[in-house]
């Protein structure tokens, strides 16, 4: 691989600074970088489906895409870029990194491999929730992993 795009989430502090050593680690080694620069650099009503990534701005010849944040970043990156049918990995930035599964500590070593053809993708199957009252669709949204439904309020696990 040798051409990139990535996505941070800039609401995390330390997030841009982490892309930016991304992307020159990348650079130093011969390959293309694109940093995106998420929703916050837009006005709000330039987007109307899209929520973080404008998948426009992602060239169609991108190899790889990288996702610096947690597992919201990268749910919210597999929404925004589904039609694009570019592998994506993630770059724990978060908490959890259930998704985002590369810790900081082997950035280097992830990207090597990537740069080098060493490793697999794993086919992801989206799903859609349509909610429905009285024969009238009131909103349809599309998921990586699952959908919630609850009543009004505050989600509580």
């Amino acid at each position: 691989m040798k051409k990139f795009y990535i996505i941070s989430n800039y609401g995390k502090k330390g997030s841009r600074k982490l892309a930016c050593m991304v992307r020159d680690y990348l650079e130093t080694r011969g390959c293309h970088c694109r940093m995106d620069a998420g929703v916050y650099a837009e006005a709000p009503d330039d987007h109307d489906w899209y929520r973080y990534t404008n998948p426009e701005k992602v060239a169609d010849d991108t190899q790889c895409i990288l996702v610096i944040g947690g597992d919201g970043t990268m749910l919210q990156a597999a929404r925004d870029l589904r039609y694009k049918e570019i592998p994506i990995l993630g770059i724990n930035h978060g908490t959890l990194g259930y998704l985002a599964e590369i810790e900081k500590k082997n950035i280097g070593q992830a990207l090597d491999m990537l740069i080098a053809g060493e490793f697999s993708v794993e086919p992801r199957m989206m799903i859609r929730g349509v909610g429905w009252h009285q024969n009238r669709r009131l909103l349809s949204d599309i998921a990586l992993n699952d959908i919630v439904i609850t009543r009004n309020g505050r989600l509580r696990v």
